[in-house]
């Protein structure tokens, strides 16, 4: 069963074949409404899991099945414009190769997220 991790969005009533879980660090897939700086999306980007929108839970409820999550990635023309990045592109690279390996970071304590959540 594939796991599904969802995050600003309204959870579905059912999700055939998936669970909904708490814990980023649990989920093969992330269900968000657009870019964020959370925890959460950061998680999920430095995984490399999938990050989809609602089309994805819209597909998923009219097949009754879970569809391929890659092809239903979140698109944020905006977020993207500002942060000169692709989504898609960074999830594909995380996917591969974890993007923090092998770096040391330092955050002060205005860090966001808060220091804990980035341990």
């Amino acid at each position: 069963t594939q796991k599904c991790f969802n995050t600003n969005t309204l959870p579905p009533k059912s999700l055939p074949g998936g669970t909904i879980v708490d814990l980023p660090e649990l989920a093969s897939i992330l269900v968000s409404d657009r870019v964020y700086r959370t925890y959460k999306f950061l998680c999920a980007m430095a995984r490399g899991i999938p990050i989809v929108g609602q089309p994805y839970l819209e597909e998923v409820q009219r097949r009754r099945e879970l569809v391929d999550p890659w092809d239903f990635i979140l698109a944020d023309g905006e977020m993207e414009r500002r942060f000169k990045f692709s989504l898609k592109k960074s999830l594909q690279l995380a996917s591969e190769a974890k993007i923090f390996q092998d770096y040391s970071m330092f955050v002060t304590p205005s860090t966001k997220p808060p220091p804990d959540e980035l341990q």
